[in-house]
């Protein structure tokens, strides 16, 4: 409970002071226009590398706010990217903080961090492949069904 509490205050904090706004905006300076494919790669490897050290919901609640004013200055659209940083958010497999199942793992003793890391590391790649690819696919189904 402390957890969760603390990972919403943060995210709270992070919207109401401006902090991800400014965040987001440095980053955006920094890019520029790489176009909508790079930033969609970016924001979920951020998105998962941002999970690997905290908590799936704090990195939600941090990266959203920010990832819109990168978006933008990157050439891709805000909603795409942001669907993709959420969805990426909850693909973090290499520390045992990143997934409950991870924890479970690590805590039996059984695997060694190192091991984790270096599986995780893959399964993490395969993942920014698949959720850009799925998410952009979906979208565009959605679209032609909505039509």
């Amino acid at each position: 409970m402390l957890l969760v509490g603390c990972a919403l205050a943060l995210g709270n904090l992070m919207t109401l002071t401006g902090l991800a706004q400014v965040f987001g905006a440095g980053l955006a300076d920094r890019i520029g226009n790489v176009g909508p494919l790079i930033v969609s790669f970016l924001a979920s490897g951020t998105a998962i590398l941002f999970s690997e050290i905290s908590t799936n919901l704090v990195s939600i609640t941090v990266l959203v706010p920010t990832i819109p004013p990168v978006a933008e200055a990157g050439g891709g659209n805000p909603l795409v990217v942001a669907l993709i940083a959420t969805f990426s958010a909850i693909y973090g497999f290499m520390l045992p903080i990143s997934t409950s199942a991870n924890a479970i793992v690590f805590g039996s003793g059984q695997v060694p961090v190192w091991q984790m890391i270096k599986t995780g590391f893959f399964v993490d790649l395969s993942g920014i492949l698949v959720i850009v690819t799925g998410v952009t696919l979906l979208l565009h189904v959605v679209q032609v069904v909505s039509l």
